[in-house]
């Protein structure tokens, strides 16, 4: 009865067979993600037993939408390793199910059917792909289901539930696709598992290629790196447009499976926050897995056309399909040449042309040495390796056109432009770029505890901003431009000469934007710079654009006006010496910070504050903005801040000097009855001090940076070496001055600085008082 319903459809038969032969790996696929979304069925019980226990905690229940959640995703690579194990399955089920064209007798039999090829391949191929979408669909059905029996239905859930189903089906898709493929042009199950496996890891091959070549070889490109400006820089100057966005989303379409398996964006949202469209609810984009269906149709078309003009004398051999092989040695030898940019070329001490060179030339013998080993195991024979030999030049001039794509092509048409044709200028700094993407810039050595390298904090002097239209701001930004574009390719320095430091470069993210007079566009993004050039960039702290806009922001109705106005933000006055900290209950509320902001603002305006915080008037103390901390064991719970801004300075939302000269800010102090919070209340027991020369090869040099003043309760921190050992270290050193007349100590009392320009040459204090606390500052020559 089956052998008449085979004949009479064989396509049906075959698919329908093929589907029932390998349940098992839908079984597994969908065991998977039971158990990644497994704790749907804890939070259904927990509402149950609300439910009958607790009705007003069921109601808070009814109020949420869960969608897709997971807790065991917390587990260090748990995640990881579900992706991995659904690959392996789509990857074997490709095995099994086309595995007859890997002997040529079964093939002979598939092929002599009562099926077209075509409708073979199709039947073959659709049932793989229907067996990977029954393993994703049992789950991701079944947890909607449960959410609709027990929260009710919403426009989240079902978004979510497509949205999950396409994107974990079509990277799977892929997998399945690309393993097919790799089986229809070759002979051997050696080959079709080492180059299949290549194929599925292209997108990520070919992601880190662009990234390190691009970081490299097109030196200044803005689509290269992360720029994320952080929360300040963020309500001063706005925020910065990130052009490597695009490099992210690549890798995404092409194998979306790595970027997240784990939807939890609509896991908790009110309902009438979603009704009201308050929530911060963030859909997927289709855009990706869409994409990713369209090119993993392109395959499977081409893939259709192969297995229809397959040769049965392929199969059991190796070395059959030449172009596969060739593509495989291409995309791994230029994945193994950017990873010897990464590890080898740029701690090269040489040129910026030679290590291009010498990078090019270990290009090319990757290239060879891998397409030597590959074709020997392939054909097992020097005469047959000695015919093959002109494949190993296309695949090295293939190689040699990616480079120069990179090297020539690319900077060729972005070049910087001529002085006279840009009407506005503007640079950021920012050190939140020095991450993955941009390795190849941001080496650095661990810190030498000897010196002070623990004070050179992530506060930045300036983050700089855009619209510079004098045609002096225009030419320091140019003119650095042009600096650091001559220091192409030149690694940090991995220690300074005191003497040259100015010569140092350092990482450091820097971007340039100009607009032209034609109304074009261009930027530059680097990763490194001198500390000569960050210097200059620092004189445009003194620009009248640059105070116009940071007076602007802390104007009513600017950015950062409306942000330290927050109810979640508190004042405190901090003396000179740090030995008074009050918290400032006076102005708690907004209209009073309000006032303060603005009298800030209008004392930059005036420059009485300069904005590099360098200034001859002497230094009253400081006001920071602070964000609250509820202590639960104070009674004034509302406005107590427990935080300490100088140990921790992330709790410090904004944090300025008060010199003598700033009347606006000391006349709303005043004006308060704060004025006494400036006065020191301690005298010290003992002040030491050392010559501050700051080795920047030792930290990971960011904004144009300060120095960080500490407060703390010992005079040695704590840290682990590799191994996690603790170790203690003094934070100046052993043999460090001790202030002795009392002329001596109130020099360096009054010229103490907590936040300081870095570039500056002084000396670092420690200030011991009574009651143990330990003071780090800064007193400048």
């Amino acid at each position: 009865m089956t052998s008449r319903k085979s004949f009479r459809n064989p396509a049906v038969f075959t698919f329908g067979s093929n589907v029932k032969k390998h349940l098992f790996v839908s079984a597994g696929i969908a065991a998977l993600l039971f158990v990644y979304y497994g704790s749907i069925w804890r939070i259904i019980g927990n509402y149950r037993y609300a439910l009958k226990h607790t009705p007003s905690v069921a109601q808070e229940f009814r109020d949420y939408v869960y969608v897709f959640r997971t807790d065991i995703s917390e587990v260090p690579l748990f995640e990881f390793f579900i992706s991995v194990l659904m690959i392996l399955f789509a990857f074997l089920l490709s095995l099994f199910i086309f595995r007859f064209m890997m002997s040529k007798a079964s093939s002979n039999v598939y092929f002599s059917l009562g099926i077209s090829r075509g409708s073979l391949f199709s039947s073959l191929y659709l049932s793989g792909l229907c067996v990977l979408a029954i393993g994703v669909a049992v789950p991701v059905l079944t947890v909607t289901a449960a959410n609709l029996a027990f929260f009710g239905p919403s426009r989240e859930l079902f978004f979510e539930a497509v949205y999950i189903l396409v994107k974990i089906a079509s990277s799977l898709f892929y997998v399945f696709t690309a393993i097919s493929m790799a089986q229809v042009l070759l002979g051997s199950v050696f080959e079709s598992v080492v180059m299949g496996s290549v194929c599925v890891c292209a997108p990520g091959l070919l992601t880190f290629i662009i990234r390190t070549f691009s970081s490299f070889l097109v030196y200044g490109s803005p689509y290269l790196g992360v720029i994320r400006s952080d929360l300040t820089f963020k309500e001063l100057c706005g925020e910065i447009i990130d052009k490597s966005d695009w490099l992210y989303d690549f890798q995404d379409y092409l194998f979306p499976v790595w970027s997240d398996i784990n939807m939890v964006s609509g896991a908790s949202l009110k309902v009438s926050e979603r009704i009201a469209n308050k929530g911060d609810y963030l859909p997927g984009n289709f855009i990706g897995p869409l994409v990713f269906l369209a090119v993993i149709l392109i395959l499977a078309a081409v893939c259709r056309y192969l297995f229809k003009r397959r040769k049965a004398e392929k199969a059991g051999f190796m070395g059959t399909c030449p172009a596969l092989e060739g593509f495989c040695v291409v995309i791994v030898g230029s994945a193994l040449t950017a990873l010897f940019i990464e590890t080898v070329a740029v701690d090269l001490e040489t040129s910026y042309f030679a290590k291009c060179l010498i990078t090019f030339i270990a290009g090319i013998v990757i290239m060879s040495v891998g397409y030597t080993v590959v074709d020997l195991i392939s054909v097992r024979s020097l005469k047959a390796f000695r015919k093959r030999f002109k494949n190993l030049l296309i695949e090295l001039l293939i190689f040699a056109i990616i480079f120069s794509v990179f090297k020539a092509v690319i900077p060729a048409f972005d070049r910087l432009p001529a002085r006279d044709e840009i009407v506005s200028a503007g640079v950021t700094v920012n050190n939140d770029a020095l991450g993955e993407v941009n390795d190849t810039y941001s080496k650095y050595t661990v810190f030498n505890r000897d010196d002070v390298s623990d004070f050179l904090g992530y506060s930045s002097v300036c983050y700089l901003t855009k619209g510079f239209t004098s045609p002096e701001d225009i030419g320091v930004i140019y003119d650095v431009n042009l600096a650091v574009e001559k220091e192409a390719g030149k690694a940090p320095a991995e220690k300074s000469d005191n003497a040259d430091r100015d010569s140092m470069t350092v990482p450091s993210a820097v971007r340039f934007e100009y607009e032209l007079k034609n109304g074009r566009k261009y930027e530059r993004l680097y990763y490194a710079a001198s500390v000569a050039s960050l210097k200059k960039l620092m004189s445009l702290c003194k620009s009248e654009h640059y105070i116009d806009v940071v007076a602007g922001a802390l104007s009513p109705g600017g950015n950062s006006y409306e942000k330290l106005q927050s109810d979640d933000i508190g004042v405190c006055l901090y003396s000179a010496d740090y030995s008074n900290r009050t918290y400032a209950a006076s102005l708690s509320g907004k209209a009073e910070k309000g006032e303060l902001i603005s009298a800030v603002g209008a004392d930059i305006k005036d420059g009485t504050l300069p904005l590099d915080y360098v200034s001859d008037s002497p230094l009253s103390g400081y006001i920071s903005f602070e964000y609250k901390y509820i202590d639960d064991d104070t009674p004034d719970k509302d406005t107590k801040i427990v935080a300490d801004a100088i140990s921790d300075t992330t709790s410090s939302l904004a944090y300025f000097p008060v010199y003598a000269n700033m009347k606006h800010t000391l006349d709303c102090i005043g004006k308060n009855n704060m004025a006494g919070c400036f006065e020191s209340t301690a005298v010290p027991e003992r002040v030491r001090y050392c010559r501050m020369n700051p080795d920047y090869s030792q930290i990971q040099y960011g904004n144009i940076g300060m120095f960080c003043g500490k407060s703390l309760p010992s005079p040695t921190l704590s840290d682990f070496d590799e191994f996690g050992n603790e170790n203690t270290y003094s934070l100046i050193p052993e043999d460090a001055k001790t202030a002795t007349s009392q002329t001596e100590i109130s020099e360096l009392l009054n010229g103490m600085r907590m936040r300081y320009p870095i570039f500056s040459e002084g000396r670092l204090v420690e200030v011991a008082y009574g009651d143990g606390t330990f003071i780090y500052a800064f007193v400048p020559d």
